[in-house]
């Protein structure tokens, strides 16, 4: 399955091989990223972190599990999500839910102390509208 191997650097999603290293791969972490990309370093503090998600939910628990085998402190307790439109924000293990889970991972990983929150809503055309409405307050 390609899209397994496209997101097996998250080393903790649920359906997806385990790694102990998550560069044995040679996948890069978020930091690795940052610092490619001349990133300025910071801690996110006092930042807010919106993302907008067109469906699908993420694992609290495998995102720990994440930030935990990268050295970071940052649980899924800085992380707030808002479900718009009747969404449910339900883990399917579907290519939205590895969306979800990969963008929250490269945020939180570059900014640890940012207040982060995922806008799921579903994947429809009034969503497009409504999930950045919602998000702008």
């Amino acid at each position: 399955m390609q899209q397994a191997n496209a997101f097996s650097c998250i080393s903790s999603i649920t359906p997806y091989p385990q790694y102990n290293n998550i560069n044995q791969e040679g996948y890069l972490t978020p930091p690795q990223i940052a610092t490619a990309y001349n990133i300025p370093a910071g801690t996110g503090a006092n930042t807010k972190i919106g993302i907008i998600s067109l469906g699908g939910g993420w694992l609290p628990g495998d995102f720990n599990n994440s930030m935990a085998n990268l050295g970071l402190t940052v649980t899924s307790a800085n992380i707030t999500t808002v479900l718009v439109d009747g969404a449910t924000g339900t883990f399917t293990a579907s290519n939205s839910d590895a969306e979800n889970t990969l963008d929250l991972y490269c945020a939180a990983a570059m900014a640890p102390q940012a207040n982060i929150v995922i806008y799921i809503g579903q994947n429809t055309g009034i969503a497009y509208s409504n999930n950045p409405t919602v998000a702008a307050g």
